[in-house]
């Protein structure tokens, strides 16, 4: 049979299901699961755009930070500027030292990382909900108190470059 179509018109969140049974329970089922792509949306003071999906089937919260920068708005003889941007954002704040971020987030029992691509880079912390509260703090503080120490800056670079080599220029 035809894919079920689930769109949201106030958040432009479109998904598609596809039914391969016209079993009621299954609709029954997937008419459920599209209840479940609800968001709420509020900005900030500051401009920022805060997008939120509740789902409690698991006790996991992920928080994603999106930047509108990427690749494409690099300058054109400096190139992979928003990938080493992407790297610095995890080199420590005046709160919390160089490499410790790291240890916070996986101390809760999560995993953080992030992406660049063409027109966006983003961040993101998988882990307990139980931790949500701390995820938000020190994200909060990386995003308003990174610290740039020139040997540091240098050795992101480095580490940019070899991924160029490797995966780029190879």
């Amino acid at each position: 049979s035809s894919p079920i179509v689930f769109e949201q018109q106030n958040d432009s969140v479109r998904c598609i299901l596809g039914c391969m049974t016209e079993d009621k329970k299954f609709e029954s089922s997937v008419s459920d699961l599209a209840n479940r792509f609800v968001f709420s949306r509020h900005q900030l003071d500051n401009g920022v755009q805060v997008l939120f999906q509740r789902d409690d089937r698991t006790p996991i919260v992920s928080v994603q930070t999106w930047c509108r920068a990427g690749s494409a708005m690099d300058p054109a003889d400096k190139t992979g500027m928003a990938h080493l941007f992407e790297h610095l954002m995890f080199t420590g704040t005046d709160a919390i030292p160089d490499g410790e971020l790291d240890r916070r987030i996986e101390a809760l029992g999560g995993r953080i990382n992030a992406a660049t691509w063409l027109d966006w880079t983003y961040y993101y912390v998988d882990a307990p909900s139980s931790g949500l509260v701390d995820v938000l703090e020190l994200e909060a503080d990386r995003y308003q108190g990174l610290v740039l120490e020139s040997n540091r800056v240098e050795t992101e670079r480095d580490v940019v470059l070899n991924e160029r080599r490797e995966c780029v220029d190879n």
